[in-house]
């Protein structure tokens, strides 16, 4: 596991992220919003693990009655999600913490 986290901070450190700045993927805008086949999903929070700089996270809670939660082992990546998300007043938190973490140890209800 040590190895996987000094790769990805490397990575960052580097500015090398091509798993990030893309747009919110099609099946799961669908899944989200519904697709007309299927009926759009209730509102309420999402945890995106290994959110990086938080496209996904924020793309999330720019959908109506939707909330997000970000997690990423990267403080300088979540310090430029936490900027974005405050710069367009979304309701998007992101805590830093190892994505191997068991998901009943995060406050999803702040």
């Amino acid at each position: 596991m040590a190895s996987r986290q000094w790769l990805f901070k490397s990575l960052y450190r580097f500015g090398f992220v091509p798993w990030d700045g893309h747009p919110l993927p099609k099946s799961l805008k669908d899944l989200v919003e519904g697709d007309g086949a299927n009926a759009a999903l209730t509102a309420g929070k999402a945890l995106d693990i290994g959110c990086g700089t938080g496209g996904t996270t924020r793309a999330i809670a720019r959908l109506p009655g939707r909330r997000s939660v970000g997690v990423d082992i990267s403080e300088p990546m979540l310090a430029l999600a936490r900027q974005e998300a405050e710069r367009a007043g979304l309701p998007a938190r992101f805590i830093r913490a190892d994505a191997q973490m068991s998901a009943a140890l995060f406050d999803l209800t702040a």
